[in-house]
């Protein structure tokens, strides 16, 4: 959790409703009785992430408050940090020397803190700000506000569990991130078909 905190605050969010966040919040929000959310139109269509929108209208209905938000989006970077961690120490034995892992944090640390965002927007323009941490396609498993796609870090979880030989777990973990994303179910199917495939050519001891 400390490291969480750590990361959450080098990484930084940007403040709520930026960018497309908003219409994600929308459903959630009007539902609540935030406003006269409910009379806007776009209130009134289907919701692409339903279960998303439940989390954001039980929190704003128990609080009337946005700082929850931050918070949420604080212990998926936790969980994103964990999970990377897991693999790499499977891969290189972190956890057999202390400098190595700590080497390995403040690397990951620095690859994903907002100042490197920053001085990287500064030297090579706005589309290399997340040069380093950027996938295909400008995507990414984090970004600067809390969404639905964020809940991709339980893609990442659910290959470190697996690898851990924690397989239930890690078939929970990707029906946490095909549940709140729907978009995510290729994927998740994409990697339960891998599972299924290492654990016929090897089956668990």
């Amino acid at each position: 959790m400390a490291w969480a905190v750590i990361f959450a605050i080098l990484y930084a969010q940007s403040p709520l409703y930026t960018s497309n966040q908003n219409q994600y919040f929308l459903h959630g929000l009007a539902r609540a009785g935030l406003g006269f959310l409910n009379r806007d139109w776009l209130a009134g269509t289907p919701d692409p992430t339903p279960v998303f929108s439940a989390l954001i209208y039980v929190t704003y209905a128990l609080t009337h408050s946005n700082l929850l938000f931050y918070f949420y989006y604080a212990l998926l970077m936790g969980v994103y940090l964990f999970s990377v961690y897991g693999l790499m120490d499977l891969l290189f034995d972190l956890h057999s020397s202390k400098t190595r892992g700590l080497l390995f944090v403040a690397l990951f640390l620095g690859a994903h803190s907002a100042a490197l965002r920053y001085l990287l927007s500064k030297l090579a323009g706005s589309n290399a700000t997340f040069m380093v941490e950027g996938g295909v396609a400008g995507q990414r498993l984090l970004g600067q506000v809390f969404q639905p796609s964020t809940f991709a870090v339980f893609l990442v979880l659910s290959l470190h569990l697996f690898l851990a030989n924690r397989r239930n777990a890690a078939i929970l973990a990707l029906v946490v991130a095909v549940t709140v994303h729907p978009t995510y179910l290729m994927c998740g199917a994409l990697l339960t078909l891998a599972y299924l495939w290492l654990i016929f050519r090897k089956p668990a001891r």
